[in-house]
């Protein structure tokens, strides 16, 4: 069998120039041959593998026999390519069918979620002003934050008037959820900032990722004291109670949030 060598950049470094019946085998060798070279499997490394003759500059004749005693080795290497070849073929299905690339998301690791102690936030801001990114990017963090603090407060309010008499139970909920905004926001102003992350995009304009948390004590702190400071709530207003059904909450946010 006379198999030319091409040299270069070519996909395929084997023409097979004549093939006789009983050499069948020899043309799948080299379209193993092929994969190899697919897979970064240099020829040299083949030909010490299988013992074979040297390479002449435009073409060589191999020994079928010679092939054969080699075959152990050869199935070897084939397995490799193979297992190779099918690695690139089934990696990202998605990017192949449709072109997409997946983007990792600054902050979405575990320790960012919100847990049965603190209410987390993240977000971005664009601009081609560095400052102007990243009040962007805060404001738009604590408006996050705060939508989450009021559902969660909503919520325990919602269970609260449910286990307790209470005389007007849509005005006690309507001023205590005004009254709980009114304490989002002021516990809004000194949050902590967990992480920054700052990208210059290609037109140089930033794009500024912040990450942020309240504590969640801080948070019914404020809502204890802002009761104590409003008499008519304050007469339905179980304390205690109220902090149960809160942690409570929290307890479940913090499942959610993990995925648990």
């Amino acid at each position: 069998m006379l198999i030319n060598a091409v040299r270069g950049n070519s996909t395929s470094y084997f023409e097979i120039l004549s093939v006789s019946e009983e050499s069948y085998c020899f043309s799948q060798t080299a379209v193993i041959f092929n994969s190899y070279l697919q897979c970064g499997i240099t020829f040299d490394l083949v030909k010490t593998l299988l013992n074979l003759p040297p390479l002449k500059q435009t073409s060589m004749r191999l020994n079928l026999n010679s092939l054969i005693r080699s075959g152990a080795i050869l199935m070897a290497v084939a397995s490799i390519a193979t297992s190779c070849k099918s690695k690139k073929n089934a990696a990202t299905p998605i990017e192949k069918s449709s072109g997409a690339v997946e983007i990792s998301v600054p902050f979405s690791s575990k320790e960012y979620y919100s847990d049965k102690e603190n209410f987390r936030a993240k977000s971005s801001g664009s601009s081609p002003d560095l400052q102007t990114a990243k009040k962007i990017a805060l404001q738009n963090a604590k408006s996050e934050m705060a939508g989450l603090i009021q559902t969660t407060v909503k919520k325990v309010t919602d269970q609260y008037t449910q286990q307790r008499t209470i005389d007007n139970k849509t005005e006690f909920n309507n001023k205590f959820e005004e009254l709980a905004r009114e304490v989002t926001n002021q516990e809004l102003v000194d949050v902590r900032v967990m992480g920054e992350k700052l990208f210059k995009e290609p037109n140089n304009s930033f794009t500024y990722w912040v990450a942020i948390e309240a504590n969640k004590q801080a948070v019914l702190n404020g809502i204890n004291k802002a009761m104590s400071n409003n008499q008519k709530l304050s007469q339905d207003y179980d304390k205690k109670k109220f902090e149960e059904v809160f942690n409570a909450e929290m307890d479940k946010l913090a499942k959610e949030r993990s995925g648990n």
